[in-house]
């Protein structure tokens, strides 16, 4: 067969043995790095005193936290051994361990993980955590941020 003639493609077969999820910070994760050394209700009252509404910061914390949770306990219980990390985390070893890499979060988690694949054959698979106020233009379809399960279902056919 020539360079110019196509070649036969065969479907992929995605089954990974080890999957990286790179999950984003949420702003109270952030705001709980920022001031260690203050208790729960000390980190609310210096919250709203700066003028956030620390209870929307929870509300979406947990939002992001409960697509991060699925999409890790749908991948183990397909067998699939997982890591997840922040992006201080996100190193080479980890991103070398893993034969397929995972974001929770939006485009800029997505981002960031493209930015440390080097290799072809590495799948790069997003879950936008948020869909309700954000697009996810790189992420995964919408439908899929609420049928987490559904989404990896296909992906491992």
């Amino acid at each position: 067969m020539s360079a110019s003639e196509p070649a036969h493609l065969e479907p992929a077969n995605f089954r990974p043995q080890k999957v990286l999820i790179l999950t984003k910070l949420s702003r109270y994760e952030f705001e709980k790095r920022r001031h260690p050394e203050l208790t729960e209700r000390q980190l609310e009252r210096c919250l709203r005193n700066r003028g956030s509404d620390y209870n929307m910061l929870l509300y979406h914390h947990y939002i992001h936290k409960g697509v991060e949770n699925t999409v890790n306990s749908v991948f183990r219980a397909a067998g699939i051994e997982t890591k997840v990390v922040y992006r201080f985390d996100y190193s080479d070893p980890n991103i070398e361990w893993a034969d397929a890499i995972v974001t929770t979060g939006g485009d800029g988690t997505f981002l960031l993980a493209a930015s440390g694949v080097l290799e072809r054959n590495k799948p790069l698979i997003g879950f936008n955590s948020d869909p309700m106020r954000s697009k996810g233009q790189l992420c995964l379809p919408q439908k899929y941020s609420v049928d987490v399960k559904e989404a990896i279902d296909k992906l491992l056919k």
